[in-house]
C-alpha cells in the first residue's frame, strides 16, 4: 500500500524513484527493502512527504470496509482511518477491557462479602 501511495505521488510530481532515493539519503536496496517490509522510520516518512509535496498523513491512511450483518458486500461503508488512529483505538480497547475485569472482580467480590454477612 505504500509502495503505490509513493509510486502514484512521484507520477504526479513527475520524479522519479531515484529523484527520491537520493532525497531521503538512501542506498536503492535498502529503499525497496523498507518498501517491502512496510518499516520506516518517522523521518524517512517525513522527508518522502516532503520531497512529494504531500502530508505524512496521505502514506498512512488506509480505506477499510465496515459491514453490517446480514449485508451484502456493495452495502459496506468505506471509510479512511491511519495505522496510528488504529493503535491509539486497540489501546484504548484494552484500557476499558482491563476497567471491565476489574469491575467484575469487584462485583463478585461484594456478593461474596454479602453472602458471608448472611
Amino acid at each position: 500500500m505504500l509502495k503505490s501511495k509513493i509510486d502514484k505521488a512521484l507520477r504526479e510530481e513527475n520524479k522519479t524513484a531515484s529523484d527520491l532515493i537520493k532525497f531521503i539519503g538512501m542506498k536503492d536496496a535498502g529503499y525497496y527493502t523498507m518498501l517491502k517490509r512496510g518499516d520506516l522510520k518517522l523521518s524517512t516518512l517525513k522527508n518522502i512527504a516532503i520531497f512529494l509535496k504531500k502530508p505524512i498523513i496521505y502514506f498512512i491512511e488506509t480505506e477499510e470496509k465496515i459491514h453490517s450483518p446480514g449485508k451484502v458486500e456493495d452495502n459496506a461503508v468505506t471509510y479512511k482511518t491511519s495505522s496510528i488512529e488504529i493503535t491509539l483505538l486497540n489501546q484504548r480497547i484494552h484500557d476499558l477491557e482491563r476497567i471491565i475485569s476489574l469491575q467484575d472482580e469487584e462485583i463478585l467480590h461484594l456478593k461474596n462479602t454479602k453472602q458471608k454477612q448472611k
